[in-house]
């Protein structure tokens, strides 16, 4: 495939009061030197509202309706699509929740749907869609050309994970299909000959591996936030706070560029008790530690579609290096597997991301909060 020229929309939102936030809109069209001035309007964002939405179309109704309520944002969005569809550029937009507004990572924003013709915005090549995340860190982000790129597989299957109310899963077959998915990428496996550990992981990690693979399961509790379940020496179940996995990650010389976390719960789940937000959940706390791209899942997801969705995924990033549209197209593929509460799952997958940098592979400048590997080709 073709390099595709992208323009990009960021859909920014800052907490203004209870209830209303301000939202900005900015435009970058590659095909002009000219900059397009912001447009900021208010948006009530009604989340009683958004729950009591009986179907995930319902709901992406809805929060398109909350979000371009204001006139002028609404018309800046819809003069950007008209102007890219007619030079024949794809958009890319990326919903960045601001620090003042962490409450709003808990929303289903990967339900959105256009809000002039209705349809789907995840699951579309032609407007790629990911969140984006400011982050504290300030570490340059180099990346690798693809033949030199390493991964690392790390599999965590707690023998005792129904104590946990877990569902067992082949961690083998888990690692086999993660390996056919990577291709040709140099991949090292951890937690198949031993049991997956904190310090085993971050070992793991200290190579500076460029992508890496977690399959394991995690939840949002109400004590510690996001907990994932990785072992201890015996192989039973070692419960390890997500805030815990962000600082010694954020510790390492050099964070990994992609982290894909196939496990439950991992991107936060709407209306979780844990004080009700998603910037407490594992994927916004990664990308706050130096990760520039984090894909995770929100709300449970059957290891069925996570099977399904990742090697499709993985397939798709091997021909741009363009994390969100792959995710686009993977979502695609699983848009009619079912969730746990019986609702469609295929969107529900989260690209979280930090600063962009050129879609043309060039290096990235070396601005405060890094780069996006969503919108960054690796280079060849």
């Amino acid at each position: 495939m073709p390099d595709s020229t992208y323009g990009e929309l960021e859909l920014a939102l800052h907490r203004a009061r209870r209830g209303v936030y301000e939202v900005v809109l900015r435009l970058v069209d590659p095909q002009s030197q000219a900059e397009v001035a912001p447009v900021r309007g208010l948006a009530a964002i009604d989340r009683e509202a958004l729950a009591e939405q009986a179907t995930p179309d319902a709901y992406g109704r809805q929060l398109a309706a909350q979000v371009f309520a204001d006139a002028a944002v609404r018309g800046l969005y819809q003069r950007a699509r008209a102007a890219l569809e007619r030079a024949e550029v794809l958009l890319r937009l990326r919903i960045a929740i601001e620090p003042t507004a962490p409450e709003l990572h808990d929303l289903r924003w990967e339900l959105l749907r256009d809000p002039d013709t209705d349809a789907p915005l995840a699951t579309s090549e032609r407007i790629v869609l990911s969140r984006f995340v400011r982050s504290k860190d300030w570490r340059p982000i180099r990346l690798r050309p693809r033949a030199r790129l390493r991964a690392v597989i790390a599999v965590a299957a707690p023998t005792n994970a129904g104590d946990y109310g877990l569902a067992p899963f082949d961690a083998a077959g888990e690692v086999a299909r993660a390996r056919e998915a990577l291709g040709e990428l140099e991949a090292r496996v951890v937690g198949l000959a031993e049991p997956l550990g904190l310090d085993r992981l971050v070992d793991a990690l200290r190579d500076g591996p460029d992508i890496v693979y977690l399959a394991c399961h995690s939840a949002l509790t109400r004590q510690q936030g996001p907990v994932l379940y990785l072992q201890n020496e015996a192989g039973a179940a070692a419960p390890v706070g997500g805030a815990e996995l962000a600082l010694r990650i954020g510790e390492l010389p050099q964070a990994p560029r992609l982290m894909v976390l196939a496990s439950c719960e991992s991107a936060g789940t709407p209306g979780a008790e844990a004080g009700g937000t998603g910037q407490s959940a594992l994927a916004p706390l990664l990308a706050d530690a130096g990760v520039p791209a984090v894909l995770a899942m929100q709300g449970k997801i059957t290891m069925a579609t996570a099977r399904s969705f990742m090697p499709r995924f993985f397939r798709e990033l091997r021909v741009d290096g363009q994390i969100d549209r792959a995710v686009a197209v993977a979502r695609g593929a699983v848009r009619a597997h079912r969730d746990p509460a019986g609702r469609a799952g295929g969107r529900r997958w989260v690209v979280l991301a930090r600063e962009s940098i050129p879609s043309s592979g060039r290096a990235p400048s070396r601005r405060g909060s890094g780069c996006s590997a969503a919108t960054a080709n690796w280079p060849s």
